[in-house]
């Protein structure tokens, strides 16, 4: 169990969540992990629990609590970034020297093709941690977690949106935004590929 200060006083050590309400009121009161918040939400009873004791989450949150910051909007338009990785790289460099295998870093759109990557993956990770913040400190207990997105920033839109939309009841549009920049740069790429390969294969010389 864990004992909640009165108002005035601090706990630093005293998690995030919902608590049953410090005036005494039958209902449950977020604290944001320094001080009581005016989030309140509804409980059901429970026998053998002292005041202060943490109870378990509701499903939801209460109507009117933000599903959507601009970390989780950042997040779900980085896939646009690969149109700039499309329009730079140059496919014909990368095969011109076969036999040299740092041809490819002569390439000025291979190299940003390479620091975007990262810069994508780096930066989803650290708006990942602070939208998850966010979310505890609007209500949220037990948001999908910020380091899913080491696998990648679309496994945490997905698995972020999901709990989200389960809570609130709506909040799944960067998802959908996601996906659909997504399946666009994938399409895009498969023309650019299906179109070098055309190339290549018409203006390589066939051996006797």
């Amino acid at each position: 169990m864990t004992d909640l200060p009165t108002p005035g006083s601090s706990v630093p050590n005293t998690p995030a969540g919902w608590y049953p309400d410090h005036t005494g009121a039958a209902q449950l009161r977020w604290w944001d992990g320094a001080a009581w918040t005016e989030r309140v939400s509804p409980s059901a009873p429970a026998s053998g629990v002292t005041p202060y004791s943490l109870r378990p989450a509701p499903l939801t949150v209460p109507a009117g609590t933000p599903v959507y910051n601009v970390f989780i909007w950042v997040i779900a338009l980085l896939p646009l970034l690969g149109i700039v990785t499309l329009l730079t790289i140059n496919l014909s460099a990368l095969v011109a020297s076969p036999s040299d295998p740092l041809a490819m870093y002569q390439d000025p759109g291979y190299i940003t093709s390479l620091i975007l990557g990262w810069l994508v993956y780096g930066g989803a990770v650290v708006l990942a941690y602070f939208d998850r913040k966010r979310l505890l400190r609007d209500g949220y207990d037990r948001p999908f977690h910020w380091a899913w997105t080491f696998f990648s920033g679309g496994v945490y839109v997905i698995g972020r949106s999901v709990i989200v939309g389960r809570r609130a009841g709506h909040g799944r549009a960067p998802l959908w935004v996601w996906v659909a920049i997504t399946a666009v740069v994938v399409v895009l790429n498969v023309v650019k590929f299906s179109m070098f390969v055309a190339d290549f294969v018409g203006t390589t010389p066939l051996s006797s």
